[in-house]
């Protein structure tokens, strides 16, 4: 359900909310969802407990940035810090789909010795982030350490789901309401992908093409519910 909006996390959430989950649920420590793109990432989404980013890091994985999944849901509902990690998937819902499992493996592994952790390592709680990094209806300040290695502050116009201006997407010179759904698909299509589909039908239904495909991905649901698209 996940696929149209996060249904089956919200009915989870719901089920907690009542008292209609094992009571057990309340003693997890941490939270491991397995289903991001890549070999290496750590998406938090909007947790941010610093010491539970440590942990996971000297798992060996890399803090990378993401718009939504399950635990965005249910983290908050338990109160736990949580981590989607890498499945070594690529070019995820095209035809060019396809996994390494070498690397789908590896993270088994690393999750294999996490669970071992359990039994001694804190409890980490859920920390709310400050901002959203896909608020970009915003101009605020963010650290520029974050976006270019810079120690000073500075305006930002354009945040993007991995919390940094992304100057090749804004070169493409598309209205503002599609630069962010333009950098969001970029998750599961390649770049020569989204500009055939702007080409093949760019003619007729201009940039809104991009939004038609956003839709199908992520569903009407989660769009509306999250004001992702205006």
């Amino acid at each position: 359900m996940e696929e149209v909006g996060g249904l089956g996390a919200n009915a989870f959430c719901r089920a907690h909310k009542y008292s209609k989950l094992p009571a057990e649920m309340d003693a997890l420590k941490f939270l491991v969802e397995i289903d991001r793109r890549g070999s290496y990432d750590a998406v938090y989404y909007d947790c941010e407990n610093l010491d539970f980013e440590k942990y996971i890091t000297s798992k060996g994985f890399i803090k990378a940035y993401g718009s939504f999944s399950d635990i965005s849901y249910v983290a908050p509902e338990l109160g736990v810090a949580a981590v989607n990690l890498s499945s070594g998937y690529y070019n995820a819902h095209t035809q060019h789909e396809y996994i390494v499992r070498s690397e789908l493996e590896r993270t088994i592994q690393k999750v294999v010795e996490m669970i071992a952790d359990a039994d001694t390592c804190p409890k980490y709680d859920y920390v709310k982030r400050a901002v959203k990094s896909y608020d970009w209806h915003t101009v605020f300040y963010q650290d520029k350490e974050l976006l270019y290695g810079a120690k000073t502050k500075s305006p930002v116009t354009f945040v993007d789901d991995f919390g940094a201006f992304d100057e090749e997407v804004a070169q493409k010179k598309l209205p503002n309401e599609y630069e962010q759904i333009y950098t969001e698909l970029l998750e599961i299509y390649t770049e020569e992908e989204l500009e055939k589909y702007r080409e093949e039908y760019g003619e007729e239904y201009g940039d809104q093409v991009l939004y038609e495909i956003y839709i199908d991905e992520w569903g009407p649901f989660y769009a509306q519910q999250e004001k992702r698209l205006v």
